[in-house]
């Protein structure tokens, strides 16, 4: 969006030079594009380590090999953009910069969360396998929530139930018929 206000146009052939002509865009953009491409310690490898480990521990090798290229097609697609977009030269008609902190905090706001996901992911990796490990095993649930002589107490209850209240019987009615409402 930013880029298309200040060129007019989001055609990469007709961009180039932003790296001189807002480096600070530049820099958000290098920054964002290599996390999405999947780069060590950025917020999109973790998201990548997860679904490659998780598929050679299911043996879903087809799936591995699928995350695996699309990262290497989304590094070969974020090059081309920067090389075409941000590298080079500006082109003669390009305007002067007019990109203003209103235009550029929306972007600033996404490249800290992915800095702060970036940094936190280990500790929130550790949180969620201990959470869905918890959730797998109800039983640490139940001790942790219920009294340990609930499980006596209920059945307890239930057996003073059956004796006090015990089915009653009706000797004229079949159990192959449907029973009529009275009016």
């Amino acid at each position: 969006g930013v880029v298309v206000a200040e060129r007019g146009t989001s055609e990469l052939k007709r961009l180039g030079g932003l790296v001189t002509t807002h480096p600070v865009l530049s820099g958000l953009f290098l920054f964002s594009s290599l996390s999405l491409a999947g780069i060590p310690i950025l917020s999109g490898f973790w998201a990548k380590l997860v679904l490659v480990k998780a598929g050679l521990e299911a043996g879903a090798f087809g799936i591995v090999a699928v995350s695996l290229v699309v990262s290497i097609l989304t590094i070969f697609s974020m090059i081309k953009i920067w090389t075409n977009a941000f590298w080079g030269s500006p082109p003669e008609d390009a305007p002067e910069p007019s990109a203003n902190w209103r235009q550029l905090g929306p972007i600033f706001g996404l490249a800290a969360i992915t800095l702060a996901v970036s940094l936190g992911a280990p500790a929130v990796y550790k949180l969620a396998m201990r959470t869905g490990n918890d959730l797998l095993t109800p039983s640490i649930y139940i001790d942790a929530v219920l009294p340990p002589n609930l499980e006596a107490k209920l059945d307890e209850a239930e057996a003073k139930l059956t004796d006090d209240d015990g089915p009653a019987e009706d000797s004229d009615a079949s159990s192959d018929q449907p029973q009529e409402l009275m009016p």
